[in-house]
């Protein structure tokens, strides 16, 4: 049987850096390759390291999690890492809200030996993107650490359900609230036709970004006032902030 090379060297008593270097290496390229979907590629590097840490099987767990359809094979490689952490359950939670598998998630999620903030989190963001709101509250209450994301997913949630007093009465709550509760809360009251609410929001903002500009500007023209939708778009390429060229708000306001 082939001898792995060790990766300490207790004589020298320091890392051995051919192999850690190679290591650090392969897993740049794993996340390269991640980023930019190629999957496969990422695969054939994984499947010819010598040795793997924890943060390489982490890296491919997170790329089956950005393609749907492909829960066995996470669910197959994660039963296979050697030493799981949290970034491994809570990925591995991700891609069974990510497939829609609610009660396989729900299942794990109880199982899971640790749990962080973001394991919360991660919960409370697919019961909310799969409109479990109310079970979505129910985990948020009793939360033993909720911080800028937790409240986001909620009021976000809130949001896109129709629920929008609920979704403010947990914006006012929030002790500390970031561009995404802001942003969700202006999408809000604009789709419920509250165009003066979503301006004195969006004034009362300490910072904005493309999202929440795009939000305005979108709202205004849904609310079948394009030429102020115009002038705010124009107003925010003055303040430095470059478009996406959002389509849909391009054709709207073309």
């Amino acid at each position: 049987m082939m001898s792995r090379k060790p990766i300490f060297n207790r004589k020298l008593g320091q890392f051995d850096r051919y192999v850690f270097g190679d290591i650090v290496s392969s897993n740049k390229m794993i996340t390269n390759y991640i980023r930019s979907g190629d999957l496969d590629s990422a695969l054939r590097v994984f499947e010819n390291m010598t040795v793997k840490t924890t943060v390489t099987w982490n890296s491919i767990l997170a790329g089956y999690l950005r393609q749907a359809g492909k829960l066995r094979e996470a669910r197959q490689l994660f039963d296979r890492i050697p030493e799981p952490d949290t970034v491994s359950f809570n990925t591995m939670l991700a891609c069974y809200f990510h497939n829609s598998d609610i009660e396989s998630a729900r299942c794990f999620f109880d199982r899971m030996p640790v749990r962080d903030a973001a394991s919360g989190n991660t919960m409370i963001l697919g019961l909310s993107q799969n409109g479990k709101m109310a079970e979505a509250h129910e985990l948020f209450k009793v939360m033993p650490e909720k911080n800028s994301v937790s409240w986001s997913a909620m009021i976000s949630g809130y949001v896109e359900a129709g629920c929008l007093d609920l979704a403010v009465e947990l914006f006012q709550q929030a002790p500390v609230k970031s561009v995404i509760a802001w942003t969700a809360m202006i999408i809000g009251f604009m789709k419920s036709e509250k165009i003066e609410l979503a301006e004195e929001l969006f004034k009362e903002m300490p910072q904005g970004n493309l999202v929440t500009w795009n939000a305005m500007v979108a709202g205004y023209v849904e609310n079948g006032e394009a030429e102020t939708g115009l002038k705010l778009f124009r107003r925010m390429v003055t303040t430095g902030i470059r478009p996406n060229h959002s389509r849909m708000v391009k054709q709207r306001l073309d």
